[in-house]
């Protein structure tokens, strides 16, 4: 599809859902077919990597001086959000096995944390969400959904470490306490990763999408938190 696309949205390192608008301009009629049928939508950037991609939750057409748009709702984890469970598990059982019992076949991806086993049978019952978050605590880790897919991660895990060059950035990186902000040329860099920036390791937690194939801003923005200080301050869980 070569039609003028604009993306604006958020992922964020935690259970609650994310939300994407995703703005397609001038639609031949096949293609309008095609995303009317749709269930899922998923956007790339040039590399292939994903800068979006969820649930379709909406889909809304208006005119923008001489164009035709529609502009499609998309959803990260809103579907997880909204199940729930009653299930028992037997003690001894492993938290990794518990959590696979407790999604019923849901998407889970990284468990990159300390497993231990359960002592004692546990009855869980009622959101999802509310169950994973406190499974999360009971292992030290991070519980969070992107692209769909539920991870688990600890503070000394490193999955994925890729290295940021200054090339790669495009302004100067605003400075916050305990973190960064990088305004970045667009990439779909995941949340819960872990990004290496002038020799220090940072974990992404947020990434910001407000791009343009056309015109107006070309570019992403990361929140990234020093590697040694993630999961410092209440941040585990998920919430």
């Amino acid at each position: 599809m070569d039609n003028r696309v604009r993306v604006q949205g958020r992922s964020n390192m935690t259970l609650l859902p994310d939300f994407f608008l995703v703005d397609i301009y001038n639609l031949s009629g096949e293609d309008d077919v095609y995303v009317h049928n749709a269930k899922k939508l998923t956007v790339c950037d040039e590399s292939g990597m994903s800068l979006c991609t969820g649930d379709i939750e909406g889909i809304y057409r208006h005119e923008e001086g001489a164009n035709d748009v529609v502009s499609v709702s998309v959803s990260d984890g809103l579907e997880f959000w909204n199940t729930s469970a009653d299930v028992t598990i037997g003690g001894g059982a492993y938290v990794k096995d518990a959590i696979k019992t407790i999604l019923n076949g849901a998407e889970f991806g990284a468990f990159v944390c300390d497993d231990i086993r359960m002592p004692r049978g546990q009855t869980f019952s009622g959101r999802i969400a509310d169950i994973i978050h406190m499974t999360a605590l009971t292992v030290r880790a991070r519980a969070y959904i992107t692209h769909g897919i539920l991870n688990f991660v600890g503070k000394d895990s490193m999955p994925n470490v890729v290295v940021i060059n200054n090339d790669d950035v495009i302004i100067s990186p605003s400075i916050l306490e305990d973190a960064l902000i990088l305004k970045t040329k667009v990439k779909g860099y995941s949340v819960g990763n872990v990004i290496e920036y002038i020799g220090t390791r940072y974990r992404v937690i947020v990434q910001t999408v407000n791009v343009d194939n056309l015109t107006g801003d070309w570019s992403t923005e990361m929140t990234i938190v020093e590697n040694e200080k993630f999961l410092m301050g209440g941040m585990e869980g998920g919430w």
